[in-house]
């Protein structure tokens, strides 16, 4: 029982990491990223469709070329919020929902396609992975790994390097920085991207995560990677923190691992959490300053 629990728990917090890194890497460049959920959805279908067609004649391994290329469709999916958000200065919010809905109605589509699912039964599409820990009885996982090592790269980066001060700048004052020569527009594409591909990872995981299939949906996961990142107060490292926190709880609750406490209350904890931490913090919010303000050149 133990060692499902902690396989869960590194595995829930590794979805959360990438999901909230997803958010983060956006809003840095201030796009606010509503449409993480759908993204995620791409990545799991993705993910589960290569499994499907690919896993027979391959070996489990191969599961981290397939997480690269969840990623890389999430990311080409995400050129159309990115047009929309950045191109024709959409209300970000709105465009995230759209973005939601159509992700949604594709996995929904797919999951009751005969062909993908087992036997015709429309239940699922199967990847046919399985998880990939460190070997033995150890729990931990390699998306854990890399994604906290990528938390740590991440804030290296912000915090101590050129390109990634410049970056951030444009999420703090993006007429600034383009007065300084920082290409705004193409540093806002760049940063749709990124979010994109991690949230693909993160769909991807999710699916080893839970039932090792594509079921319609990735349960709100990508909400609440938005949830961490408000929690972790736009830090990289609170970030991974409570993506940590979050991924512990949510990963008791899947198990039931806690005797008498209803897994409900395992998932609510961390919510009731981040509202009093918002509450406590909420004057010094350290969200970018322009995040989901649409970039106008003529206000310099």
């Amino acid at each position: 029982m133990l060692q499902i629990t902690l396989e869960s728990i590194f595995f829930f917090s590794a979805v959360f990491i990438f999901g909230a890194l997803s958010g983060y890497m956006a809003e840095r460049a201030g796009v606010v990223n509503i449409g993480i959920e759908g993204m995620m959805i791409i990545g799991a279908i993705t993910f589960s469709i290569f499994g499907l067609y690919t896993r027979e004649t391959t070996s489990n391994n191969m599961q981290f070329f397939a997480v690269l290329i969840s990623g890389f469709a999430a990311m080409v999916f995400s050129v159309l919020y990115a047009w929309a958000a950045i191109k024709f200065k959409s209300q970000q919010i709105v465009s995230g929902v759209a973005i939601n809905m159509v992700a949604t109605a594709i996995g929904l589509f797919l999951v009751k396609l005969p062909s993908l699912t087992p036997n015709g039964s429309g239940a699922g599409i199967p990847s046919n992975y399985r998880a990939i820990t460190f070997g033995g009885d150890a729990a931990l996982n390699w998306y854990f790994l890399i994604g906290v090592i990528l938390v740590l790269v991440i804030y290296l980066w912000i915090k101590f390097t050129k390109s990634g001060l410049r970056y951030s700048s444009v999420g703090d004052n993006p007429n600034a920085s383009d007065s300084a020569g920082i290409n705004v527009i193409k540093t806002r594409y760049v940063a749709v991207l990124i979010s994109g591909f991690l949230a693909g990872i993160a769909g991807a995981i999710y699916v080893n995560a839970t039932s090792y299939s594509f079921n319609g949906g990735v349960q709100g996961f990508g909400f609440i990677s938005i949830a961490i990142l408000i929690f972790g107060q736009w830090k990289p490292l609170f970030v991974g923190a409570a993506s940590i926190i979050f991924g512990t709880l949510r990963g008791l609750a899947f198990t039931r691992a806690i005797a008498g406490v209803p897994s409900e209350i395992l998932n609510m904890t961390p919510f009731l959490i981040s509202l009093g931490i918002l509450v406590a913090t909420s004057k010094f919010s350290k969200v970018p300053k322009a995040s989901g303000i649409p970039f106008n050149k003529s206000q310099r």
